[in-house]
């Protein structure tokens, strides 16, 4: 079966969907008493082996202790340590910077000239430096061409930062930042015309942005991955897989 929390059925609308190709019961949490809900279901259904959504982690230690055979499948972002019966797909920023990194250096048209390109990379969180290090070696060992530009902060939102990077008349670029503030630093740093890559987990399928595309996660492909490690009972984790994403008509400035 999968249990899916009601953030992550809200940011994603095809998760029932999804989980339904690997799972044969597919189960909602409400926003309230959600913990209450799940172990009611998990009561009922007595599934052997049960998907857990990202927000559902800190269940895992209780679910796993109920007995000696039921094993769980988690997707997200927490880090967990080893258990027996546990599988997990964690997806990390450093991979979508990598993925990031060889999508600009291999697709972008202006690396076909060199001198008339400014490609530019702007992390901001706590793991900005480490990476803007992945992204500059992986963009490089790829091919990437012409002048990089990359710009880091431990800090919210930056306009001295973004006036910089304005002037710098970026034609493609990969922004890492908190969704809160990805729009922000989309208009202020970037022109419109600039191809510009964003790591967004989940997209809003209906909202406008100024990016053109997103390094997503791919969470068809992640519980395909988790349900072959099930099937070969390979406990442990594997990374979270991303793919890149096209906003199509759907750009504007908010």
């Amino acid at each position: 079966m999968a249990v899916i929390d009601d953030g992550f059925a809200y940011l994603y609308p095809k998760a029932a969907q999804a989980f339904s190709k690997k799972a044969s019961t597919i189960t909602r949490l409400p926003p309230m008493e959600a913990s209450t809900a799940l172990y009611a279901a998990l009561d009922e259904e007595q599934a052997h082996t049960i998907y857990l959504t990202p927000l559902l982690s800190s269940e895992i230690p209780t679910i796993l202790s109920r007995n000696e055979s039921t094993r769980v499948a988690y997707m997200g972002t927490a880090t967990l340590r080893p258990r027996p019966r546990l599988y997990t797909a964690i997806f990390s920023s450093m991979d979508a910077a990598d993925l990031a990194a060889r999508y600009l250096a291999t697709h972008h048209d202006n690396n076909e000239k060199p001198e008339g390109t400014r490609t530019a990379a702007l992390f901001a969180g706590s793991e900005a430096d480490r990476l803007a290090k992945r992204f500059t070696e992986i963009y490089r060992q790829a091919g990437g061409l012409g002048d990089l530009i990359v710009r880091t902060t431990s800090d919210t939102y930056s306009q001295t930062l973004a006036d910089e990077l304005k002037s710098f008349d970026i034609v493609a670029g990969y922004l890492a930042s908190s969704p809160s503030e990805t729009e922000q630093w989309l208009s202020q740093a970037f022109d419109p015309y600039a191809h510009i890559v964003v790591e967004y987990a989940l997209p809003d399928s209906g909202g406008a942005t100024m990016a053109h595309r997103a390094v997503a996660w791919n969470v068809e492909a992640t519980i395909a991955s988790l349900h072959e490690k099930l099937t070969t009972h390979l406990e442990g984790e594997i990374p979270g897989i991303w793919k890149i994403t096209e906003y199509e008509g759907k750009r504007g400035v908010k």
